[in-house]
């Protein structure tokens, strides 16, 4: 709290009360969500503090699994001045990915992405949670959306455990869906000044996003959030 960041580009050596003021903050932010950021010449980024796999793929518009494809990473784990491969150009990292074994790690991961359009064929449909996994990343795996993977399961948020059973085929327990689709935590509520999302526990600015069709960025544009940081009862519209 109280620290000032830089929101425009400036001089080299200016200080920051040279730069916008705070009134021109919602134009470049609403400039920033309408492209994304060119990959780097060498297709290499260096992770920088509080980059997650979501943020940076969001940044330069890929997709959070082609990032781990493509950096062999078996989850979303990544440390600060750790370099990801953007594109199939660019140069391999010799250092094997946090989490990652040294030996047969890439082959691992492979076979787990090339798995990731449908369900293993041994499991019966049921995915056994690992370290590091997320709602979110188990979604993407098997070519599903959060909101799907939290219904089937009858899930009312994104807390999960390592060792948890969860279906990742098949219809929707009757009473799991109605008891999650159809209350508060899936259904918005609508108001004069449009439809209006009331913030749960477990709940965060990209599951939120994710389960109503929008970009982070978007939802955070559309309540002046100028940080991912939001509260239990917080009101939040997704929709104009």
């Amino acid at each position: 709290a109280g620290q000032t960041l830089l929101v425009a580009a400036g001089r080299p050596g200016a200080s920051p009360s040279a730069q916008a003021p705070p009134a021109a903050r919602p134009s470049s932010s609403a400039s920033s969500t309408s492209s994304t950021a060119p990959i780097p010449a060498d297709g290499l980024y260096v992770v920088k503090s509080g980059d997650t796999v979501s943020v940076i793929a969001e940044r330069f518009g890929l997709r959070s699994a082609q990032i781990r494809e493509l950096n062999s990473l078996e989850a979303d784990k990544i440390r600060v001045g750790q370099k990801l491969r953007l594109s199939s150009s660019a140069p391999a990292q010799g250092a094997a990915p946090q989490g990652a074994s040294s030996q047969g790690a890439a082959p691992q991961r492979t076979a787990t992405v090339s798995a990731s359009a449908g369900v293993p064929a041994s499991s019966g449909g049921v995915y056994e949670v690992k370290s590091g996994d997320t709602v979110s990343t188990i979604a993407e795996r098997f070519g599903m959306r959060s909101a799907e993977l939290r219904d089937l399961n009858g899930l009312s948020n994104d807390n999960i455990r390592i060792g948890q059973k969860l279906k990742v085929s098949g219809a929707a327990n009757a009473a799991s869906a109605g008891s999650n689709s159809g209350s508060s935590a899936r259904t918005p509520s609508s108001g004069s000044s449009g439809t209006i999302y009331e913030v749960k526990s477990g709940d965060t600015v990209s599951t939120i996003a994710e389960r109503f069709g929008l970009k982070s960025a978007e939802l955070r544009e559309l309540n002046s959030l100028a940080s991912d940081n939001i509260r239990i009862g917080q009101k939040l519209k997704i929709k104009q």
